[in-house]
């Protein structure tokens, strides 16, 4: 049988295999300029939903730092906490003031999440908003909200930047039951004040609604660095017409270093770890609770007071004053001190 004639290449075709060898060509020797893809416009996080995009850059690549001028950084918490204050009244709970110390808690958080590329309650310390709040001289309640935004095109313009939180305001008011653990902290009637941190870096924009309310509180003790075995006297003031059910000691393991990607694998946060001790409030005469004791702290008043020996265990420990069964005012010991850094804290 004869051979298959091969087909002839026209002269156009071989007019395309020039062409395109020499386009080719260019590319890989670097004097044609491919175009890079524009990533996609408004990621976001509320809390903090893992998105493993916004991880950190390589070298050479982290954005140009763009910082918003102090007059449209106050519009933006401006805005933001009238939009709290709005969604409040119409839910039938009274407004929040401003609290300048929570909006310097919340910057401080903010700017450590935009410069390391992750969005989280926890801390790169590995700290939890309650024991940042409280070792920052706070001694009563907190709740925090995180929101988080990337855009690709940056935030040099503030009207976007006040778009994108006002959204992410909204999208927390929009969450529904029984995921709405944002919409429930902004409604919170626990609270009375708030703090608006932010921080704008590059194409990263974060910011956190401070919540905070000293209505139940801890007067003592004035150091959070306390040492095992130290003395502790605790001291707790309750509204009138409240009386303190219990004071927990509650223990957690000594913070250590989180990585990005292990902050960004943290959902929500609670008051964790192993109860220790308990402290009651000192019942009258005749009367007993049901382990046979009479209670441990003392009332004069609004305030109850007591004492007690830390454990030997290093460890965080936070005493959570309970009042109507709910945990109405925290405060967080480093034992030993040396566990936490106190430089980064104002430590009372």
């Amino acid at each position: 049988m004869g051979g298959r004639q091969q087909p002839a290449v026209r002269p156009g075709c071989w007019l395309f295999i020039l062409l395109s060898s020499g386009l080719l060509l260019g590319i890989f020797a670097g004097w044609i300029p491919v175009p890079t893809p524009i990533a996609e416009q408004g990621e976001r996080i509320l809390g903090s939903v893992p998105v493993q995009e916004m991880l950190g850059t390589g070298p050479g690549d982290a954005p140009v730092r763009v910082a918003l001028d102090e007059a449209e950084r106050e519009r933006i918490r401006t805005a933001l906490f009238e939009a709290i204050n709005r969604d409040r009244l119409a839910a039938g709970l009274p407004p929040v003031t401003l609290d300048d110390r929570l909006m310097a808690l919340g910057d401080s958080h903010c700017e450590e999440m935009v410069r390391g590329r992750f969005a989280s309650h926890w801390s790169l310390d590995g700290l939890k908003p309650y024991h940042r709040y409280s070792l920052a001289g706070g001694s009563g309640h907190h709740e925090q909200n995180v929101a988080w935004r990337r855009d690709s095109r940056g935030y040099a313009d503030a009207d976007r930047a006040l778009a994108d939180c006002l959204a992410s305001h909204g999208e927390m008011m929009a969450e529904r039951p029984p995921n709405d653990g944002h919409r429930q902290t902004i409604l919170s009637p626990k609270v009375d004040r708030v703090g608006i941190g932010l921080a704008v870096e590059g194409e990263y924009l974060a910011f956190t609604q401070e919540f905070a309310s000293d209505a139940v509180r801890f007067l003592e003790p004035v150091s959070r660095r306390v040492e095992p075995k130290g003395r502790v006297r605790v001291v707790v003031e309750v509204p009138a017409g409240q009386e303190l059910s219990m004071v927990v000691l509650r223990r957690e393991r000594p913070p250590r270093p989180l990585t990005g990607t292990q902050l960004m694998a943290r959902g929500s946060y609670a008051y964790e770890g192993e109860d220790v001790l308990h402290l009651r409030p000192a019942l009258g005469p005749g009367w007993k609770y049901a382990d046979g004791s009479t209670g441990e702290m003392a009332r004069r008043g609004q305030v109850y007071t007591g004492e007690f020996d830390m454990p030997s265990v290093r460890g965080l420990y936070t005493l959570l004053a309970g009042v109507d069964g709910e945990v109405r005012a925290a405060v967080t010991l480093a034992c030993p001190g040396d566990l936490v850094d106190g430089s980064r804290y104002l430590w009372p």
